[in-house]
């Protein structure tokens, strides 16, 4: 159970997640991320930084980067086809109602 201090009072949040982040190979390289129960995000912690050791060291084969993530669309981009979608697909009033 995780025990907080909240204007003066203590307050139990089991509710409360922990997660494990840690990015291999620098800013550059993957980022990971684990989602760890309460009781157990210090034995995590502790195996993962010896994980971590061991792939520096190179007895082990670092693990896979997530894929990145696909470009996103600009907003003025997706504002255009928006109103684009609208002139083609509705009646001129709809495009031409102010927006309010």
């Amino acid at each position: 159970m995780d025990r907080v201090r909240i204007n003066g009072q203590l307050e139990v949040h089991p509710e409360a997640k922990y997660y494990i982040e840690w990015r291999i190979g620098g800013r550059t390289g993957g980022r990971f991320r684990n989602e760890v129960a309460g009781d157990e995000a210090i034995d995590a912690t502790r195996r993962n930084a010896v994980e971590l050791r061991v792939i520096r060291d190179g007895l082990i084969a670092a693990p896979e980067p997530p894929p990145a993530a696909s470009d996103k669309t600009p907003i003025d981009d997706a504002i255009k086809d928006y109103l684009r979608y609208v002139k083609l697909q509705r009646k001129k009033r709809t495009w031409l109602t102010p927006l309010r």
